[in-house]
């Protein structure tokens, strides 16, 4: 599972098994993610392992 919000990030999703994109990210990354998360400001990267944590992510 990788997690970002910039351009530079795409590589770094192009060899990922599970994607998911900042809220706030940009528009290409949040194409290329499996699932988008909340913005940097509402703790978008706690969220997504909460949620992996708890099992609620869909892999």
């Amino acid at each position: 599972m990788v997690i970002g919000d910039s351009l530079n990030d795409l590589s770094m999703f192009a060899v990922a098994g599970y994607r998911v994109a900042m809220g706030n990210a940009a528009e290409e990354v949040k194409q290329q993610a499996d699932v988008i998360t909340v913005t940097n400001d509402e703790d978008g990267v706690a969220v997504a392992l909460e949620q992996l944590y708890k099992c609620t992510l869909k892999f």
